[in-house]
């Protein structure tokens, strides 16, 4: 008889991710990597000097050119501590990366399985972008195409994660299926996407900004001077960096950011459920 897995309490599970952003902030400072906090963990810094109460995910930045030197350093011998990305795992889909902490396993719904994943903090790279309004609108609709490219070369058997009515949704899509997977192949959609993603690597644009897979918001830009215009502040017992000119972003973000949202707005929204690795 198999012995089930130990459920991760909510406490357990914020206790190792501000773990592993503890290890993030070491690595980072021991190698020189500029790295700061995005997303709703900028907001909680600032407003919460720590998690936003019903909230507890991490999102951190760095430019995609330091990232190399912060993965390999992350990475623990033992294999605990690791990162996943595109290039280091053949079905990792996403535009950016994770620093996960392998003493917990993470099972997911509602979106495509990515193996070995265990507790994460989110690292999102920050690439050259073009400045022309012309130029921006069409180089996003480029990386959408790219990323839904990838999607329909996935195989089969990592769509069980997603519930019915998309993994239905998924299937009717025959000729997108086959020209990918089949026709086109995982791997060479990959490289066409890490490609567009590094387009603007070697021009002075000026713009950095991170990539959300669905593309459906355009938060994160930040001026290229700004990576290096950052300050330390409180998050939980820690001190992380976060952006100089983080009253800007979060006016721009949220207007008033200092104000809570309604009560029926304070929610998480987790797609998976979290165990021991340890039976």
């Amino acid at each position: 008889m198999q012995t089930e897995r130990k459920k991760v309490t909510d406490k357990e599970y914020r206790d190792a991710l501000l773990g592993i952003l503890e290890r993030i902030h070491r690595v980072c400072e021991e190698q020189g990597v500029r790295y700061m906090a995005m997303g709703g963990t900028l907001l909680g810094a600032v407003r919460h000097q720590g998690f936003i109460p019903w909230d507890d995910d991490i999102d951190i930045m760095m430019p995609r050119e330091d990232y190399p030197k912060f993965a390999k350093a992350f990475a623990s011998e033992d294999g605990r501590f690791y990162t996943l990305d595109p290039n280091n795992s053949e079905y990792y889909y996403n535009n950016f990366a994770r620093a996960c902490d392998g003493k917990m396993i993470l099972k997911l719904h509602g979106v495509c399985d990515i193996e070995h994943l265990g507790v994460f903090v989110d690292v999102f790279f920050l690439d050259r972008w073009p400045q022309e309004e012309a130029e921006v609108a069409q180089y996003r609709k480029d990386l959408l195409t790219a990323y839904k490219n990838v999607q329909y070369a996935l195989p089969a058997k990592i769509m069980n994660t997603l519930d019915k009515k998309r993994r239905i949704k998924r299937k009717l899509q025959v000729p997108r299926i086959v020209l990918n997977r089949y026709l086109i192949g995982l791997k060479k959609r990959k490289q066409q996407k890490e490609n567009l993603l590094t387009k603007y690597k070697d021009t002075n644009t000026g713009v950095r900004a991170t990539v959300p897979d669905k593309l459906r918001n355009k938060r994160w830009y930040i001026a290229e001077d700004a990576l290096d215009d950052r300050i330390l502040m409180p998050f939980e017992h820690l001190q992380i960096y976060v952006p100089a000119s983080y009253d800007y972003i979060l006016t721009f973000l949220f207007k008033d950011y200092m104000q809570l949202p309604p009560e029926d707005q304070r929610k998480s929204h987790h797609h998976f459920v979290a165990y021991w690795s340890e039976v």
